[in-house]
């Protein structure tokens, strides 16, 4: 057997890329880390890594319950669920926003959650680029780098936090070339039709605010290329909207500019 280490979710540390306004966070939730989230994360779709294809039926048929258990001997995690997808095994992590993200004086800066070990055997060999099967998650382990191009994180029922979240992963260095899209927040929820993801929404208020530099910077990447079609309408026309008017108010006015843009005013969330 081989083994490849890959991200479950790179999230880049540069502060002048997605991050978020401390001042907004603390201004609406002080206690915003500790507020609950449950997420749905894919380690391996099937688009090629580091010359490895992890195909959608290369996997043992107890990849689920053995990276359940991986998971679940993290400190900072459970996992409630998993499900084999067409992006290949995703996992339901019950966390923390404080997780997603870490705090410096003056943001909320994407955070990495894990890297997966991948044992597999080889199936075929063409040309650079090796068919796995056989492939089981071994473990997982806090990591800064994306090892996968395709990896993800998305978190249901909060549209603005995912944008937050795949944005950075698009932005870390990555191939965007990939034939392939993120699951959006519709997408991930549809994989768990049974769990109620209705509590992330509260948590997603917090990032009604977001402008297009809290997720980009200064970059001039084509970010778009793996978000989906519902997420890149949300980017056109909010978080669009919401860096010109950002441009030209105070934080205060900001906030209610984007509440009344928007007709809801969520108040403390």
């Amino acid at each position: 057997m081989s083994s490849l280490s890959m991200t479950v979710t790179q999230l880049s540390l540069r502060v002048d890329m997605s991050s978020y306004k401390r001042q907004i966070l603390e201004h609406f939730n002080p206690g915003w880390a500790s507020m609950p989230l449950d997420v749905v994360t894919m380690p391996a779709p099937p688009v090629k890594a580091k010359g490895i294809l992890y195909a959608e039926d290369c996997w043992r048929s107890d990849v689920l319950e053995r990276a359940e258990d991986v998971f679940n001997a993290q400190d900072d995690v459970a996992c409630i669920s998993s499900a084999v997808t067409d992006l290949g095994p995703a996992f339901l992590l019950r966390t923390t926003l404080g997780k997603l993200l870490h705090m410096n004086k003056v943001a909320a800066v994407v955070d990495p959650i894990y890297c997966a070990t991948i044992s597999y055997a080889t199936l075929l060999e063409v040309g650079d680029t090796t068919y796995a099967t056989d492939a089981i998650i071994e473990d997982v382990r806090d990591i800064q780098s994306s090892c996968h191009p395709g990896s993800h994180t998305s978190v249901p029922g909060a549209p603005y936090m995912t944008i937050l979240l795949q944005l950075s992963y698009a932005l870390d260095g990555r191939m965007l070339n990939l034939g392939m899209e993120f699951a959006d927040h519709i997408t991930a929820a549809a994989y768990f039709p049974a769990h109620d993801f209705n509590h992330n929404q509260q948590a997603d208020r917090l990032f009604h605010y977001l402008t297009l530099t809290d997720c980009i910077g200064n970059s001039a990447a084509r970010f778009h290329a793996v978000l989906s079609p519902a997420l890149r309408n949300i980017v056109q026309n909010d978080l669009v909207a919401h860096q010109n008017l950002a441009l030209r108010l105070p934080l205060q006015p900001y906030l209610m500019a984007v509440d009344n843009l928007t007709k809801e005013n969520y108040g403390n969330a």
